[in-house]
């Protein structure tokens, strides 16, 4: 059983929009009445901002300030708006009356659907639940409050959902038909006969072999998903493929030989490595040989050097007593101590002396 839709409570925004004229629509607007009660309008969501602008809690994204439908009750419903996307997820936020409804068709956003009871205009809102989501949908409005939980032989609708890995597969129906791009959402219109038969549906990638998915149809969401496989590799000119029979070489059956069909590949051939050769003995190897060295070469015998000069030694002469040695001069010795009683020799006068003495 599906849960309640969410009634959202605003605060004073909410209230000026319920109680005054709703903002200029983007698309248009529609009057219902008993006597027209049934509705169908289309248009493209823009992803603005995020719902909760509008009023906490809400999901998906819109424009908080520009409606994109406005719709007048002229009597009492109750009147049952659902939105529908081929291209999509979608969420409905309706304003009126003091108070926002929110609906996302439980998050799965097939057919997202709001229910009005009292007469009046109401600001319609439909959002995408992807961020950057412009897509196009179609609004229609009916009388009754909401799809009940038995099933409409005549009115059923099977909303599917296609998924796949890697993404932008073809979804083709079993006539060929193309129905949308993965990730691709469509709603299929089930007749009396329709109920609980089984569908398949083709996914086809460039570069990716054709995968299959079925389903049962039946009133309601379905998901789908599919891994891809990439395709097998196109046949050689000759003919012949990579797949063909191995055969075992002779003598080893366990050693798989050529492809059956085509000749083994050549190929080049490398030649033997040589040890290493290695001059250093602390190193060697043990399985390798001692390295052969060539032999020295002869060296000239060396001719006898001659026998050092001994020349005698000479002792140094003794330096008398009382000898000074000064370093500005060669050593003089002392002027002998006359005996006593000798009167002292004058010496020269300044004016007898011989030039050049001191």
């Amino acid at each position: 059983m599906k849960s309640p839709r969410m009634l959202a409570r605003v605060g004073m925004a909410a209230l000026a929009v319920g109680c005054g004229a709703p903002s200029a629509p983007r698309y248009g607007e529609l009057a219902v009445s008993a006597d027209a009660p049934r509705a169908t309008l289309s248009g493209r969501t823009h992803a603005v901002a995020g719902a909760e602008g509008l009023s906490p809690g809400c999901p998906g994204f819109l424009d908080p300030d520009v409606p994109e439908h406005v719709l007048h009750l002229a009597s009492g419903g109750p009147f049952t708006l659902t939105a529908r996307s081929t291209e999509g997820p979608l969420a409905l936020a309706v304003a009126g009356h003091g108070e926002v409804r929110c609906d996302s068709d439980e998050g799965a956003g097939h057919a997202p659907h709001v229910t009005l009871e009292h007469a009046g205009d109401y600001a319609v809102h439909v959002a995408a639940l992807a961020s950057n989501g412009a897509f196009a949908y179609a609004l229609s409005v009916t009388p009754g409050a909401g799809p009940s939980e038995a099933v409409d032989a005549a009115t059923a609708t099977a909303a599917l959902t296609v998924l796949s890995n890697p993404p932008g597969a073809a979804v083709l129906d079993a006539d060929g038909t193309l129905l949308g791009t993965t990730p691709a959402m469509f709603a299929l219109s089930l007749g009396p006969g329709q109920i609980g038969r089984p569908a398949t549906f083709t996914l086809r990638r460039e570069g990716h072999a054709d995968t299959q998915v079925q389903t049962t149809l039946n009133a309601g969401a379905v998901v789908l998903h599919a891994v891809l496989q990439p395709a097998a590799a196109p046949p050689d000119p000759d003919g012949s493929t990579d797949a063909g029979p191995a055969v075992a070489l002779a003598g080893n059956p366990g050693v798989p030989g050529p492809r059956a069909g085509r000749p083994e590949p050549r190929r080049p051939t490398r030649p033997a490595p040589t040890p290493p050769v290695v001059l250093d003995p602390w190193s060697r190897p043990p399985s390798q040989p001692w390295p052969s060295l060539p032999p020295a070469p002869r060296l000239p015998t060396p001719r006898p050097l001659p026998r050092p000069q001994v020349l005698p030694f000479a002792p140094p002469r003794p330096t008398p007593p009382g000898t000074v040695i000064s370093p500005w001069g060669p050593p003089t010795q002392p002027r002998p101590t006359p005996p006593a009683g000798t009167p002292a020799t004058p010496g020269p006068s300044r004016s007898n002396r011989r030039p050049g003495t001191p």
